[in-house]
């Protein structure tokens, strides 16, 4: 599979967004065996090899395994299964905050199936 680009040159003038490059291709597996004394066991590493060619010269370039998932996109996604299914069976919460000031979003999820049929098993602790 080839890796993923960005390019900031391309973004601006061809509005391109993220886009499968490189040939040559290889995953193998780590020659040197590494030991990780919080396993407990050797561990397998692999590596990726792949040979590209940059378009823009004076470029900044991104470069990616797979596509980015961002932030935004995350809050979008919320927003739209908010916005898609009754509260009942969608529910985000915010949890807390992070560093950055971001929302830790805690999402509940709830079978339709159990509230029509009003099956909930609920217990209390005081």
């Amino acid at each position: 599979m080839q890796i993923l680009l960005f390019s900031d040159v391309a973004g601006k003038k061809e509005l391109r967004g993220w886009h499968r490059v490189g040939h040559h291709i290889n995953y193998v597996e780590y020659k040197q065996r590494t030991y990780n004394p919080l396993l407990e066991r050797d561990i397998n590493y692999f590596e990726l090899d792949f040979q590209l060619e940059f378009a823009h010269t004076g470029d900044t370039c991104y470069i990616a395994h797979c596509y980015p998932y961002t932030f935004s996109d995350l809050k979008d996604d919320l927003d739209y299964l908010s916005s898609i299914r009754s509260q009942e069976v969608f529910r985000r919460d915010i949890l807390c905050e992070s560093q950055a000031g971001n929302s830790c979003f805690i999402v509940t999820v709830t079978d339709e199936c159990m509230i029509k049929k009003n099956k909930f098993k609920c217990f209390c602790l005081s």
